[in-house]
């Protein structure tokens, strides 16, 4: 959830309002890489890109922030033709494309393995 804290950064205000979760908003465009922030919070990505995007690569957080249990979703606003999950990890039911209204959430399972749920 985006906060209106006067003097407070949006990471410290993301951190005061929830200290398990945290939003992350980019506007990629074709090729690009949206990394999710590497700690061990649950995380939502919401992408806003101007158009539908050819393809574009999300890297999951690495295990030295492991937390089995938290989750991390992807959302969008536009179509994704391919979409690369990657990172040194197993995801379990990966999802390859995404058309605009689309929001997908993962679970970590172990360290460096990730279901979709």
């Amino acid at each position: 959830m985006e906060t209106n804290t006067p003097g407070m950064s949006q990471a410290a205000a993301d951190v005061a309002y929830n200290p398990l979760h945290a939003m992350q908003y980019a506007s990629p465009t074709t090729g690009q890489s949206v990394p999710f922030t590497n700690d061990s919070r649950d995380r939502t990505l919401w992408l806003t890109p101007a158009g539908t995007i050819a393809a574009l690569t999300v890297p999951f957080p690495t295990s030295a922030s492991s937390r089995p249990g938290r989750t991390v979703t992807i959302g969008t606003s536009k179509s994704i033709t391919i979409l690369s999950l990657t990172g040194p990890i197993s995801i379990l039911n990966a999802i390859t494309t995404m058309v605009a209204g689309d929001a997908f959430t993962f679970r970590e399972m172990t360290s460096d393995v990730w279901a979709k749920i």
